[in-house]
């Protein structure tokens, strides 16, 4: 075998070996990219749901209207004509400044129940608590909130809201029992378990004034 062959079955196998180097580090680059990039859209996506849910269910009489204007910038698809059906029932604006109701919301926990770069479901563990009239604290209601989310450009949209009872938990619950091979826990929960409620979650995080 001559010298020169051998330079040349050299210089194929490093060539191949560089190629082949180039290909599996393109590859685990683009794998630690979407990845990252999958990690970074499940934050941004639950961020932007606990400030939806402040926003949406937190007010007081002299910016209850500024707060439902942001509240539908946050909103998208489904999720609007859901909140504007919320608002009109209870006549929100008006009797929050009528009444002079306070709302603050605290988010006691929070969770990603499934997630990609562009959707996201959250669940949202939040206390609301309301006074009248400029009164000593009213009510203490918890509640548990479903978000659907989607990315819209550089920004997260709520697409779907789902207030979350003890009627609607155990009615998943049955539906989800009927189907083959379902699981026995369909409902998410977040990472942490969620603090005790009490009082019992109430229908609709939203006053009645």
């Amino acid at each position: 075998m001559s010298r020169r062959f051998l330079l040349w079955t050299v210089s194929v196998l490093t060539v191949c070996l560089l190629v082949a180097g180039a290909i599996i580090t393109t590859i685990v680059g683009l794998h630690y990219r979407d990845t990252k990039l999958a990690e970074d859209a499940r934050g941004e996506a639950l961020e932007a749901g606990k400030q939806t849910a402040t926003l949406m269910f937190g007010y007081q009489p002299d910016n209850v209207e500024q707060h439902v204007a942001d509240t539908r910038k946050s909103l998208s698809g489904p999720a609007e004509q859901q909140y504007d059906e919320i608002i009109k029932e209870a006549n929100l604006v008006a009797e929050v400044q009528k009444q002079q109701v306070k709302s603050e919301v605290s988010i006691q926990d929070a969770g990603v129940v499934t997630s990609s770069r562009d959707k996201a479901l959250l669940l949202i563990f939040m206390n609301q608590s309301v006074t009248k009239g400029g009164k000593d604290l009213v009510s203490v209601n918890a509640s548990r909130l479903q978000y659907s989310m989607e990315r819209s450009g550089d920004k997260w949209l709520v697409t779907n809201i789902d207030i979350l009872t003890d009627d609607s938990v155990k009615a998943r619950l049955a539906e989800e029992g009927d189907k083959p091979g379902a699981s026995s826990v369909p409902v998410p929960v977040p990472s942490e378990p969620a603090p005790p409620q009490s009082p019992a979650p109430a229908e609709t995080p939203v006053p009645t004034p």
